[in-house]
């Protein structure tokens, strides 16, 4: 089938998607048109099946093999059992990108590694400012990962759902409590929603309406409007939308399926898969200071807004940041944030920020265990102060992703 693409202006590549949240969500919030979009087709020059080459299947360790068996079993059994008490089961949703070169489907979640995806099918493309030289996914930052692309082409729902049957799919889920956790830390913490999706929450949770700004949302409060705006379909946020909305296991044959939990490993295997093997030649350090750099230029890029809108200061933002890096285990939790000094008049900026971040973790490095432990504990300190009423509430939204991808309910614990 020959695929028709809509006619573009020259100017014009900020792709139109399907925006999940409020509807005068920055713009730079908009930008992130990857983790909440529709079907999108990645492509080189032009589309074309014939051209795509698809590497041979290589020889994957017993374990793997077993680990997919087991998932894509237990996801057959629980769409059998349910398929006909859950109305939304029986619709092939899904938020793809298609990398035509290896005929690559990669159904996106938020908060599931996507940053990562979109990164490596970008660099592929070489989408990226052409100022920048890039060498590797991890040169290129979160805020150029999902600034708007002027190499992907939106589709019709119906020729992009076709197109992509015979690709090689794959998508990622994650542990419900987490990722609502990690959608905590990432937008309510951090500047990102503070003048949209935060203004609904209070609107929602202290009924104040008027307010321009909020960056004091409590983790309790985010759980209930995670809740409300999924079961009254209210504003509902593609970056915590359950996972079988985003990508529906029961209607797509899903080639891999991958979890956060075990993530460097399934990971390793798709990109031997795909013959992308040197794209996992970095370090478990290099990998965290660019986590670490990636996330500070992101963070800092809303400093203005958060200023002059919030009134909110760099070094509050600042301080945010570094405790965000304490609960993802990448700083310890007993090394406190100094404000370097500053000339009278003068601001933190995010080089220096950068270079206090990088020194506090190269100098204090955390072992894996350490960094475990650490996360487990913010886990628990967190949730420790969640009502079980709230709790059966997220159980509830959330229960076919507990059951689909082998989450005990319990695991908030």
């Amino acid at each position: 089938m020959k695929l028709k693409l809509k006619t573009w202006k020259s100017n014009s590549y900020i792709m139109f998607f399907r925006i999940l949240g409020r509807r005068n969500i920055w713009i730079k919030s908009i930008k992130l048109l990857f983790c909440i979009g529709t079907i999108i087709i990645v492509y080189e020059g032009f589309i074309s099946r014939q051209s795509s080459t698809v590497p041979k299947m290589k020889e994957y360790d017993s374990f793997f093999d077993s680990l997919q068996t087991e998932r894509k079993s237990r996801i057959a059994d629980v769409c059998q059992k349910e398929m006909s008490k859950y109305e939304s089961l029986n619709h092939a949703s899904g938020n793809f990108l298609f990398y035509s070169s290896l005929n690559l489907s990669y159904c996106v979640v938020a908060k599931v590694g996507c940053t990562f995806w979109i990164a490596i099918i970008r660099f592929l493309l070489r989408d990226f400012p052409e100022n920048l030289l890039k060498t590797h996914p991890l040169d290129i930052t979160k805020y150029n990962v999902h600034s708007a692309s002027k190499r992907l082409r939106h589709l019709t729902k119906d020729v992009g759902y076709s197109y992509l049957v015979n690709s090689t799919k794959f998508f990622f889920a994650r542990n419900p409590y987490s990722r609502l956790l990690s959608g905590y830390m990432d937008k309510m913490m951090l500047p990102g929603y503070w003048t949209s999706v935060s203004v609904d929450i209070v609107s929602l949770t202290r009924n104040k309406t008027n307010i321009k700004c909020v960056s004091d949302i409590t983790f309790r409060e985010f759980l209930h409007y995670a809740a409300v705006s999924e079961t009254k379909n209210f504003h509902r946020n593609g970056h915590w939308i359950p996972v079988y909305k985003l990508c529906n296991p029961c209607k797509w044959k899903f080639d891999y399926i991958g979890k956060q939990e075990t993530f460097t490993k399934d990971a390793k295997v798709i990109l031997e898969y795909f013959g992308l093997n040197y794209m996992k030649n970095r370090s478990h350090l290099q990998n965290i200071l660019h986590q670490t750099y990636s996330q500070s230029e992101y963070t800092f890029s809303f400093t203005y807004a958060a200023e002059n809108i919030c009134n909110q200061s760099v070094e509050f933002i600042a301080r945010r940041l570094w405790y965000v890096y304490q609960m993802q285990g990448y700083i310890r939790n007993t090394s406190q944030f100094i404000m370097p000094r500053l000339k009278q008049g003068e601001k933190l900026t995010l080089v220096t920020f950068q270079k206090l971040v990088e020194h506090e973790i190269i100098s204090n490095t955390m072992t894996s265990l350490e960094s475990s432990n650490q996360r487990k504990y913010f886990w628990r300190e967190f949730f420790s102060k969640i009502p079980t009423a709230l709790i059966k509430e997220i159980q509830k939204v959330y229960e076919l992703d507990f059951k689909l991808f082998d989450y005990s309910f319990d695991s908030y614990q």
